[in-house]
């Protein structure tokens, strides 16, 4: 994951292993999960998230509760991120997320 600056700058980017989950929707759930954690512990309190997994994105955009294998993991973030001044989630394309994706490999 990357984390940027208004700008666009780089500020601070981390790799880490997930491990093995069920699906790539978890996956994505975790990486959004672990987003909010690493924007807490770089004191960063108004972050931006984007993530090219439309479903999870729009199940992070919406109020209620989520009800899917990876619910939980999505109920978290919400909550974690509502622990920050403003956590905003919002899905792109997979070409914008290239600098993450070059990381992850």
């Amino acid at each position: 994951m990357v984390c940027r600056d208004s700008e666009g700058n780089l500020l601070a980017a981390l790799g880490q292993k997930v491990g093995l989950v069920q699906s790539v929707e978890m996956a994505e759930a975790l990486v959004a999960r672990r987003a909010v954690v690493f924007a807490r512990e770089l004191s960063v309190f108004e972050v931006h998230i984007e993530g090219d997994c439309h479903c999870v994105i729009q199940a992070l955009q919406a109020s209620d509760r989520c009800y899917t294998l990876y619910g939980h993991i999505i109920d978290e973030t919400k909550r974690l991120g509502s622990l920050l001044r403003r956590c905003q989630f919002q899905h792109v394309k997979r070409d914008g997320n290239r600098l993450a994706h070059g990381l992850a490999r």
